[in-house]
């Protein structure tokens, strides 16, 4: 990770065990940088982070979310303006971090971008339902999304870890679609 995170001051890591390390950052700015970059990946698995003061019981910290920017793709104009109803429809994608509205002006994305804390424990949000005239679905895609099961939804397997592992591709309620694609990320 100090190789992704490229740090001006330096970082030292301290492992607790296999698969937990305290990180400390020689700077404030790269700590900001590495804080506000989430969420960084290692060969596509999530890397876990929570802030920890140095006194604290690690067994006190919850490692169980991640904050991901999502995409509610289709959404009427409307509803990308306004700052309160872009947060309601935010809310049924995970605990909000940051909304991007327009404040009034015409949105020139076709998406309402948001920046949430997705629950490790639970299933990805696939649609967004909201009811205007009729009930409409709009589908939900992540940037830069860790390894998930696209039998389950959770993410930290895959569908070849998931349960007994026989899961037929018709069965699958995710897939490839509900990640942004790189190209669109200008990655």
């Amino acid at each position: 990770m100090r190789n992704a995170w490229a740090p001006a001051k330096g970082v030292t890591f301290k492992a607790r065990n296999p698969k937990l390390f305290v990180a400390q950052f020689h700077c404030l700015g790269d700590w900001t940088k590495v804080v506000e970059g989430r969420p960084w990946l290692f060969r596509i698995a999530a890397v876990v982070m929570e802030e920890y003061d140095g006194f604290s019981e690690f067994t006190s910290i919850e490692l169980d979310r991640i904050p991901v920017w999502a995409r509610i793709q289709g959404m009427p104009e409307g509803l990308m303006k306004k700052r309160d109803l872009g947060e309601k429809i935010a809310k049924k994608v995970g605990d909000i971090i940051q909304v991007v509205v327009m404040g009034g002006k015409i949105n020139s994305t076709p998406y309402l971008r948001t920046r949430v804390w997705l629950d490790l424990n639970k299933p990805l949000v696939r649609m967004v339902p909201i009811m205007l005239k009729e009930r409409m679905k709009y589908l939900v895609q992540y940037e830069k999304l860790p390894n998930f099961c696209y039998f389950c939804g959770c993410m930290g397997h895959d569908v070849l870890e998931c349960g007994d592992d026989i899961h037929p591709k018709e069965s699958w309620g995710w897939g490839e679609w509900i990640h942004v694609p790189f190209a669109a990320l200008g990655i």
